[in-house]
């Protein structure tokens, strides 16, 4: 059952909130509008608890990223993270002035963000409120470069990250404590740097390569955090990427993409259901986009796809094994701008009136 956009009640200073049909019809089906709309690009949106956090590039002098500027390279990226509740109420701001782009992950009342504060590690807020915590070396693995363009993996009070353990000489899962600054190994023994880490429901899972006397091998690895259990879910010949989670479900995305535009992509949405079975989602009209996770809420999965041409951002309901198409053909969607799903909504950037806006759809 969609709830009507009305229960947001989101008559806010600073956010624009269409609720006419030209709007629905502009931004997507129906249940969808433009939810935040000032200067500047608003882009990498997280919500959790019903609170949405977004980085928001208004303070930036062009309100953009490193884009061209006046016939020159701007390499500014100014910006802050501000929050509101999608209940309703007065965004904020909840940071200080940020000088590079942030991607931030929302969990247990918490915005966590990877940044550098003389050293590199995790900044937290309270979104309850409070000042700003910075946890030295959290999240912070040898592969901190590219993790710096994702959003932390958190559940609960956890983050969890990659890294090589030079006492062991092994690679390892570490594990961090939000609210307590608290480090620790959770995984202390595997076989090869895990490619893409998620959490959730005190479990937790990665993807890992092998090779052995039959081939190539990508696994899907689920761990119960507890007892440490293992299982496979998943051991193909295919790639395996785009690890997310979330609503007690697990989910990826499998197959090879075509990156010379001579052949068709063989890229799917794979998730387990709660039989602990695994089943495709995508319909064979899907053209699945290879880049960025799979966005997982309560009973719905959400990839952007290409079948149209242009990226889209479809979705996949378990329970009435419906696929949809959320956004409309004349969205503006970037391949490394995954949207942000919760109970209740799915949020993405939407770049059709000039910057990236955020655009909500209710469930």
């Amino acid at each position: 059952m969609r709830a009507s956009l009305a229960i947001l009640g989101l008559v806010v200073s600073g956010l624009a909130v269409g609720c006419g049909s030209d709007a629905t019809n502009r931004y997507g089906i129906e249940n969808t509008d433009l939810l935040i709309s000032t200067p500047g690009d608003q882009i990498h949106p997280a919500v959790g608890g019903g609170r949405l956090v977004w980085f928001d590039l208004e303070p930036d002098p062009d309100g953009s990223c490193f884009v061209r500027s006046g016939g020159e390279y701007d390499d500014s990226c100014e910006g802050v993270l501000r929050s509101v509740s999608l209940l309703g109420g007065k965004p904020r701001t909840i940071s200080d002035l940020l000088f590079e782009e942030v991607w931030p992950a929302v969990s247990d009342g918490l915005v966590a963000w990877r940044c550098v504060q003389e050293q590199v590690g995790l900044c937290v807020v309270d979104l309850g409120g409070g000042e700003m915590t910075f946890h030295a070396a959290m999240g912070a693995g040898y592969t901190w470069y590219y993790d710096r363009q994702s959003s932390p993996v958190v559940d609960g009070v956890s983050i969890f990250w990659g890294d090589y353990d030079y006492e062991s000489y092994r690679y390892v899962i570490r594990q961090g404590n939000l609210r307590t600054g608290e480090m620790g190994i959770a995984v202390a023994d595997l076989p090869s740097y895990p490619g893409e880490i998620a959490a959730y429901d005190g479990r937790l899972a990665w993807i890992e390569s092998a090779y052995d006397e039959t081939g190539y091998h990508s696994r899907v690895v689920e761990m119960d955090l507890a007892s440490g259990a293992r299982s496979w879910v998943a051991d193909v010949d295919q790639p395996c990427y785009g690890l997310g989670a979330g609503g007690g479900m697990l989910a990826w995305k499998q197959g090879e993409p075509d990156y010379t535009g001579e052949g068709e992509d063989d890229v799917h949405v794979f998730f387990q259901d709660t039989e602990g079975q695994v089943q495709r989602a995508d319909s064979e009209a899907a053209r699945v986009s290879a880049e960025t996770p799979i966005s997982v809420g309560d009973g719905l999965l959400v990839w952007l796809d290409y079948r149209d041409g242009s990226y889209r951002v479809a979705a996949y309901e378990i329970a009435s094994g419906q696929e949809l198409l959320l956004s409309s053909e004349t969205a503006v969607l970037g391949a490394y701008m995954p949207p942000a799903v919760s109970s209740h909504w799915v949020i993405w950037p939407d770049r059709q009136n000039g910057d990236w806006d955020l655009v909500l759809w209710t469930m």
